[in-house]
């Protein structure tokens, strides 16, 4: 996937790709996450950012490991 800016906010990242922010926050706190950090961590509500190069290559390895779990458990997933 394109992305129009390298670095874009939640907010903009839901909006754009259409996928619920709690997919983001998921990503955020994941223990792999190295493309997204807040603002200003002392702040709770901080704006999270994300690299959107890394977070796609993130998001496409993530989907090849969920692919590959259903075809071993026999899911019928091409």
């Amino acid at each position: 996937m394109t992305y129009p800016k390298k670095v874009m906010s939640l907010k903009e990242l839901a909006e754009y790709t259409g996928l619920p922010k709690k997919y983001f926050i998921e990503a955020y706190r994941s223990q792999d996450n190295n493309f997204a950090w807040k603002m200003n961590p002392g702040a709770s509500n901080s704006k999270i950012m994300f690299d959107t190069e890394e977070f796609d290559a993130w998001r496409l390895r993530k989907l090849k490991a969920e692919v590959s779990a259903m075809r071993r458990r026999g899911c019928g997933v091409a």
